[in-house]
């Protein structure tokens, strides 16, 4: 709420910008927290699925002797952990919701962004592009004239 408090003066456009960037960028955290949260769960279950697996084999003495034949079992079981995830729809709702907070951070970081350019003597993207614009214009006058040139010096007789 402290950044929804309206601004005063004559930058206050600067500062609702910059307001909105740490907004959104607390939400973008937040959002990416609970993704990361979200992608930590199939461990935590594969740990505990492991743990009792590994009891069981004790209990019925059937303990590998090879390191590689529990990882084995490991990954299956954290592979089929997180395919549940994946297919769930909590996991597309913290997708979709983390992605629209990441696209809405970075267009209120470019936005601070070139506001902070606009003071600086370097050209903006747009200037840039009106610059690109108006030299292929002159280019192609240029080769109009030279062709035009060409044509009047072969039209033109030859000179003693």
């Amino acid at each position: 709420k402290f950044f929804n408090v309206p601004s005063l003066g004559l930058t206050r456009f600067y500062q609702e910008r910059v307001n909105r960037l740490m907004d959104e960028t607390s939400q973008f955290q937040v959002a990416l927290s609970e993704l990361m949260y979200l992608f930590s769960v199939p461990f935590e279950k594969t740990a505990k699925v492991m743990q009792e697996k590994t009891e069981e084999m004790m209990e019925k003495g059937e303990v590998p002797s090879d390191f590689k034949d529990y990882y084995n079992m490991y990954i299956k079981v954290l592979e089929g952990h997180y395919m549940t995830l994946l297919q769930s729809p909590e996991y597309v709702r913290v997708m979709s919701d983390t992605i629209n907070a990441l696209v809405k951070y970075k267009k209120a970081k470019e936005e601070v962004l070139y506001d902070m350019l606009n003071t600086l003597p370097i050209p903006t993207n747009r200037e840039m592009d009106e610059l690109y614009k108006e030299f292929n214009i002159l280019k192609r006058h240029v080769r109009e004239h030279e062709k035009r040139m060409a044509r009047l010096e072969e039209a033109m007789p030859p000179q003693e």
